[in-house]
């Protein structure tokens, strides 16, 4: 008899930057969840990617959009 198993093993459950969310701690560390995406939190621009800048969120914190 052969035994299969099927499973998830592989896939990381956290979710990745711009990714659906509804909590922080769905989101990959240290990204944080605001406006129902996954974000990087910030403290000012020059924390964030070329072409994005430091917002104020819908949450305590500030991310890069």
């Amino acid at each position: 008899m052969t035994a299969f198993w099927i499973g998830c093993a592989d896939e990381d459950p956290q979710l990745a930057v711009a990714q659906g969310c509804s909590l922080s701690s769905e989101c990959k560390n240290p990204l944080v969840c605001a406006f129902a995406k996954c974000h990087q939190a910030c403290k000012s621009s020059r924390d964030c990617s070329n072409g994005e800048r430091c917002v104020q969120s819908d949450r305590p914190y500030y991310v890069c959009q």
